[in-house]
């Protein structure tokens, strides 16, 4: 049979061992600047996707414009379809295949000059973020996954901080000045570990202001 006690003893020792990493004075701020420089790297990252995704859409948009009216989209539709075709990428092969779905609900008529080009389905079944695959929603869970870092090492702190504290209590053997010596280290350390979490709430806030 599974000796349940052991595999429990082995695994709470070995997240008492990776907590007590968190409890020099140091790694507290490393872990902090750590999730800021995330924070940066991520913020650009997404930065640069989303202009460029715009700036897609707005060169399909100008050139469309600059057709004029349904005669000029008409006489120019084979130029305008080149022309976004060109676009680089795969988010320009999306913007292409969008074009071409929506094309071919398209109903031209038969001999140049005779009627305008008439849609049959609404452009905005093909020209949405969701078809365009030019959403961000992949970025949404980076401001809960940046609380959940700064509140997981934060309570990794406070169990190695509290295990160390029973620790100076045991071994004090009730002298009131080493209890007391002990409880004020457990207050400096508890406060130096919320700063994990303060800086992932942080990052969390400036994160999701930057994505909306």
């Amino acid at each position: 049979t599974m000796d349940w006690a052991f595999w429990g003893t082995w695994i709470k020792d070995g997240i008492l061992a990776v907590a007590q990493l968190i409890t020099r004075d140091f790694v507290p701020g490393l872990i902090s600047l750590a999730l800021l420089v995330l924070l940066v790297v991520l913020l650009s990252i997404m930065s640069i996707i989303a202009f460029r995704r715009r700036g897609l859409v707005r060169r399909a948009a100008r050139r469309v414009r600059f057709a004029g009216d349904a005669a000029g989209f008409q006489s120019q539709l084979h130029d305008i379809q080149r022309d976004i075709r060109s676009s680089s990428g795969s988010d320009g092969r999306h913007l292409a295949e969008s074009f071409e779905e929506f094309r071919e609900t398209l109903i031209e008529p038969a001999r140049h000059g005779e009627g305008h080009v008439r849609n049959s389905v609404r452009p905005s079944a093909f020209f949405n973020l969701d078809d365009l695959h030019m959403g961000l929603t992949g970025w949404r869970t980076w401001p809960s996954l940046f609380v959940s870092i700064g509140l997981l090492c934060t309570f990794l702190g406070l169990i190695a901080a509290l295990a160390q504290t029973q620790a100076s209590l045991e071994a004090g053997g009730g002298d009131q000045t080493q209890m007391i010596a002990a409880l004020e280290g457990l207050l400096r350390t508890a406060s130096a570990k919320f700063i994990m979490s303060v800086t992932g709430l942080f990052c969390s806030i400036v994160f999701t202001i930057g994505y909306r």
